[in-house]
């Protein structure tokens, strides 16, 4: 009996390690429409932000044009056909979290499934659009691309003579976002906060909301009372004291944070 509830305790901890330093699609709040989004709108209309990246075997054109995805085109340089790996495509962001990256081909509910390659033939282009799945929530994108985009990046991933290539497309060197006055982003907030989990029951994930609650009261405090927190970021690790208690199996601790840009309502 001793061994059975050793064994379940462990694999239960395992379970929690697997969300330590990842994003939560459940707390993601899209930046927001209308009005409040005029500021990111706009910058993007006025900057026409596009990139190309390119070697030996392709061109590879990235655009943004508004807040929930990005267009892509890629031109096979050579003679010979490739083999475009659309589950090799990833996203990395400005803190450096790599997402998962479907394309325009796949159905929203199916976008936790592997996506079949594509056969780009030799001198020809394919174009298409790219969203991360972290990004997905209710059936549509949220609004996930940066104002200004630097320091992001987008991978895309082919097959040329049975080899598989990589071809990074790193966004920098845009103007910074002018805020005004009457912009709705008026600053950012960071909270953290130690967790104590008895016997590995308790998830990362049960404590998010005494986080954010946490969070949105420190915002008020230092900006009003009429805010928003948007584009939340959440990060899990261990705390040192959860040494205390794993060898005697007893649980673990926490070390929790939460990001946040505070935008007026």
């Amino acid at each position: 009996m001793k061994r059975i509830l050793v064994l379940l305790a462990t694999v239960i901890f395992s379970i929690s390690c697997v969300t330590y330093g990842s994003y939560d699609s459940n707390y993601f709040r899209s930046p927001p429409t209308g009005s409040k989004a005029k500021t990111a709108r706009q910058y993007i209309k006025e900057n026409q932000i596009t990139i190309t990246r390119e070697n030996e075997d392709i061109e590879v054109v990235l655009s943004i044009g508004n807040l929930e995805e990005m267009q892509v085109t890629i031109y096979n340089k050579s003679n010979a056909p490739i083999i475009i790996d659309w589950d090799g495509f990833s996203y990395v962001d400005q803190d450096k979290f790599a997402h998962r990256l479907i394309h325009g081909g796949v159905r929203i509910i199916e976008k936790e499934k592997p996506q079949a390659p594509q056969t780009l033939p030799g001198a020809s282009r394919l174009a298409d659009v790219l969203v991360p799945v972290d990004f997905i929530a209710k059936g549509k994108p949220l609004n996930w691309i940066p104002v200004p985009p630097n320091n992001i990046s987008v991978t895309v991933a082919y097959l040329t003579n049975n080899k598989s290539m990589f071809l990074e497309c790193v966004f920098s060197a845009f103007p910074d976002q002018k805020i005004t006055k009457d912009s709705p982003i008026i600053g950012s907030v960071e909270s953290k906060k130690v967790f104590i989990h008895p016997l590995f029951i308790a998830t990362p994930e049960s404590n998010r909301k005494a986080l954010y609650k946490n969070a949105e009261e420190k915002a008020r405090k230092e900006y009003g009372i009429n805010i928003e927190l948007v584009n939340l970021v959440y990060y899990s690790e261990w705390h040192f004291a959860s040494l205390l208690f794993y060898f005697s199996m007893l649980g673990w601790v926490e070390n929790a944070t939460i990001m946040a840009t505070v935008i007026k309502q």
